[in-house]
């Protein structure tokens, strides 16, 4: 059963667009598969949020392929619905404000 995290604030989107936008289409897919594998206590909110920079940094088919891992680990641990403590489009704007363009370069 998934506790209460509120794991998705700035920082952690900061730091899962990063690994997006620097980690192969290979190792996306295995992270993927990595955090469903663990079924540790924050994996429904790093896949929900992997999910979603996913589907905003273009990756259509990995975000799916998320969505449907994040599925099933709601169906194995439970959801606490206490990750939805930041929307990721108010996060996104954070990270334009400060400059986070990352991997244009």
């Amino acid at each position: 059963q998934q506790k209460g995290v509120t794991m998705v604030g700035t920082a952690s989107y900061q730091h899962t667009l990063m690994r997006v936008r620097t980690m192969t289409e290979k190792k996306l897919d295995q992270r993927i598969r990595t955090i469903e594998r663990a079924k540790g206590q924050h994996a429904v909110v790093k896949m929900r949020l992997f999910a979603r920079v996913l589907c905003l940094e273009g990756y259509e088919e990995l975000a799916a392929e998320a969505a449907e891992s994040l599925k099933r680990l709601v169906d194995v641990l439970g959801d606490s619905g206490s990750d939805e403590v930041q929307d990721t489009s108010e996060a996104a704007a954070e990270v334009e404000d400060e400059g986070g363009e990352g991997g244009e370069e």
